[in-house]
């Protein structure tokens, strides 16, 4: 696990090793941008998965969908992922 960067805003996000099946998309996604999963492939073919998925604890991702989509394209197995340990299932 690695720890979080020196920002106040991000003292309870998580970073941690997933695995892609682990996380589940948000099925009111407003995004509509099936277009863009190529080039954002091609991106992470060529730099590597540098900007985590941000899932709640039970796996639903709030911001990543483009890049879980890329990742499952390029049949990767694992991704980084970032959560919040404040978020709680009351919360949620």
């Amino acid at each position: 696990m690695m720890p979080a960067p020196k920002f106040p805003q991000y003292k309870t996000l998580i970073f941690e090793t997933w695995p892609i099946e682990r996380c589940i998309g948000y099925a009111r996604n407003p995004r509509k941008n099936d277009h863009a999963v190529d080039s954002v492939a091609s991106a992470i073919r060529e730099f590597g998965f540098r900007v985590p998925i941000v899932a709640k604890s039970d796996g639903t991702v709030v911001d990543g969908h483009l890049r879980l989509k890329a990742a499952a394209k390029l049949g990767l197995t694992d991704s980084m992922a970032a959560r919040d340990r404040e978020v709680t299932h009351e919360k949620q």
